[in-house]
């Protein structure tokens, strides 16, 4: 869509973390503006649905308003211009949100002025934006949002700053459905009117996914503090598989924390030996580990671990070629799933 420079209606699909996240600030901010008892009037922004949206978190205590720029799905009110909504009458609404949208406009502090206007006296906004994502035009994509990103365009529209997160969650253990390569920015704010709000609920933890290759490695990493946390023994279950001379590939902080778990459970009578360490990086030394190549991998070696999930097809597949199946492959996710299903 292309009116006015500007775009809403192609923006990407609505992922589990922005759920996620529009539906806690519901959960923690309703009590802020159900004060009056009456029908709460929302405003979503870049409302078109393409494959999911927000409409559907809002129940009989609100009349939602879906505003985008051309006809469609979940649009109930079509804008002319993005930068001056004289569809939308000021102070007419108690809500404004806007999830994965604002990358894709133009010129955002204009639209946030529109956002702040049709607020009514002590309204909430809420904007949902991607801090990283791949490129996505429809037809523009013009932004990522840093730790002050968002929080200027509030000051600039003169509302008063609740909250601002980037990759936010409210507990440290909550689902991985938290964590996105988008690593969503998030401010909550709020126009002036009657009230003056105090310590308004936060995010405490951030979980960054930092790079699109390491969203897999990251993931993983949470499914081992949940294997630490058991009484499950990666050494043990070797043992019974009849592994006891293990070859490890990569050296990475995945890798690091297998490697001391098979070290530490051998020092309690597991007796197995990390042989070797394959990797692609050059003069990796671990522990007194020697590192081995492919080609030349020792005899005694039963199984390969394969401690690098960001590669491990690739990987795998090449390492079979190589091996000849000589020897069996174990991803380490594998095993971990095993263990915590059990």
């Amino acid at each position: 869509m292309r009116k006015n420079g500007s775009t809403m209606e192609g923006k990407e699909v609505m992922h589990s973390s922005s759920m996620l996240r529009m539906k806690w600030f519901l959960d923690n901010y309703r009590k802020y503006f159900t004060q009056s008892g009456q029908i709460i009037r929302v405003l979503d922004l870049g409302s078109y649905d393409i494959n999911g949206c927000y409409k559907s978190l809002f129940d009989e205590a609100f009349s939602y308003y879906g505003v985008d720029m051309e006809k469609g799905p979940n649009v109930d009110i079509v804008l002319e211009d993005v930068y001056n909504w004289k569809e939308i009458e000021s102070n007419s609404f108690d809500i404004a949100i806007s999830g994965q949208a604002f990358e894709h406009i133009e010129y955002p502090w204009l639209s946030i002025k529109e956002l702040s206007r049709i607020l009514k006296p002590d309204g909430i906004l809420c904007i949902i934006a991607p801090h990283t994502a791949r490129e996505d035009q429809y037809p523009y994509d013009c932004y990522r949002f840093y730790s002050d990103g968002l929080p200027a365009l509030v000051k600039w529209s003169n509302l008063e700053l609740l909250h601002s997160s980037i990759a936010g969650v409210p507990d440290y253990f909550v689902s991985e459905d938290w964590d996105d390569s988008s690593n969503d920015a998030m401010i909550i704010a709020k126009k002036s009117g009657q009230y003056k709000l105090l310590d308004t609920p936060q995010f405490i933890y951030e979980r960054r996914v930092y790079d699109f290759e390491y969203k897999y490695r990251y993931k993983l990493l949470l499914k081992w503090f949940k294997y630490i946390s058991s009484d499950k023994s990666i050494a043990s279950y070797l043992v019974r598989k009849g592994y006891k001379n293990l070859a490890v590939l990569a050296v990475d902080e995945v890798a690091s924390l297998f490697i001391n778990e098979i070290l530490s459970n051998s020092l309690q009578n597991e007796m197995i030996t990390i042989n070797c360490i394959l990797t692609y990086k050059k003069n990796i030394h671990y522990s007194g580990i020697p590192v081995c190549h492919i080609n030349n991998l020792d005899e005694k070696v039963e199984v390969v671990i394969i401690a690098d999930p960001d590669y491990h097809k690739n990987i795998t597949n090449y390492l079979e070629e190589k091996l000849k199946k000589r020897v069996p492959l174990l991803n380490i996710e594998f095993i971990i799933d095993e263990l915590l299903k059990k």
